[in-house]
């Protein structure tokens, strides 16, 4: 309020002093214009704005703030565009040798989105292998996977990593699977990466350190073993493509919305061409 009450002052003294209305504004929207060209579109805008908040009856100035105002916006979302159309071209440079370090699964009648999983890991070749693994979809959303059987069930919920003596821990998971086959109790208890309690960064951090993993259940038992080599790496380099496939959608948003807001400039521009003519 008192900005607004200081613009008006303002524009009560220029008025004061003799020129008119129009030439005021006019002077106002030449520095836009200037700003614009410069590519300094904070600027042109905010100088834009003054014009409307200063001298609300200059009309035919006003006007000319209009159309530039959409041409400032159409350059902003094409800059967004272009830089983001870079990084994006950077990421897939990035991502696509790493992919050919995993085996990618996905069966197109059930599955939306496929996986990326490391050949080591999978499950049939550890069978009755207490072990961590990883996956990630398409979308860069890496779970890890804990996997536990014994001759009864501990119920294990969450996972705690230890390398001397810091350690990260996940939250209680609701994700868990439980089943009995041939005597043999199974447990699988899944950790989705920003849920897990930092516990796939502090694998891939520690990647090259000897790993203790502590499963815990509700009731306070507890199961613990050392991480295999193998399995660090796998789930380092998975955590690797998660936050490289992650930074490559995020761009992808950021672009579509670039682009859906180049869309609704372009056609004000278009709705105002026409009335002019």
């Amino acid at each position: 309020m008192k900005k607004y009450s200081f613009l008006v002052v303002l524009a009560l003294l220029f008025t004061a002093c003799g020129e008119n209305v129009e030439e005021q504004a006019q002077r106002y929207m030449d520095r836009a214009n200037k700003a614009f060209q410069a590519e300094n579109y904070s600027e042109a805008k905010q100088l834009i704005d003054s014009v409307k908040i200063l001298f609300p009856n200059a009309f035919e100035t006003r006007k000319q703030g209009i159309k530039l105002m959409l041409q400032v916006e159409e350059a902003e979302q094409l800059r967004t565009i272009e830089y983001e159309s870079s990084m994006i071209a950077a990421c897939d440079e990035k991502i696509e040798p790493l992919k050919k370090r995993f085996k990618f699964e996905k069966d197109e009648r059930y599955q939306d989105l496929g996986l990326y999983v490391v050949a080591s890991q999978v499950p049939e070749k550890n069978v009755g292998v207490n072990y961590l693994r990883g996956q990630v979809d398409e979308l860069g959303r890496l779970v890890i996977i804990s996997t536990y059987s014994a001759s009864s069930y501990m119920h294990h919920r969450s996972v705690r990593v230890v390398c001397g003596d810091v350690y990260a821990e996940s939250p209680v998971s609701d994700d868990f699977y439980e089943f009995k086959d041939l005597g043999i109790c199974y447990e699988k208890c899944n950790l989705k990466f920003g849920q897990d309690g930092g516990v796939a960064a502090f694998i891939a951090m520690n990647k090259d350190r000897n790993i203790q993993v502590i499963l815990k259940a509700a009731d306070g038992k507890t199961y613990k073993y050392s991480m295999r080599p193998a399995d660090r790496e796998a789930i380092a380099t998975l955590y690797e493509l998660s936050t490289l496939i992650t930074e490559l959608e995020d761009h992808k948003k950021i672009k579509e919305e670039a682009v859906r807001r180049l869309q609704f400039t372009q056609s004000k521009m278009n709705s105002q061409e026409s009335v002019n003519e």
